[in-house]
């Protein structure tokens, strides 16, 4: 989600900008100005505004106990 989307095709970078541009993944998420998708290196990077800082919310899969 963000208030601007530029995606092109050439490179396979989408980016997003906004102050409240945020990716959700599940229970995931990570927000900030400006997040950048890097398809082809299936990577990201996020940046921050002036006045607020990136945010990430990750949690970790539990793993089943063996009987």
């Amino acid at each position: 989600v963000g208030q601007h989307a530029v995606y092109t095709s050439a490179t396979g970078i989408l980016v997003l900008t906004g102050p409240d541009s945020k990716v959700t993944s599940g229970t995931n998420s990570i927000s900030g100005e400006k997040i950048t998708f890097y398809r082809a290196e299936d990577r990201m990077t996020v940046e921050s505004g002036i006045e607020k800082r990136v945010e990430a919310v990750f949690y970790s899969k539990e793993k089943e106990i063996e009987k």
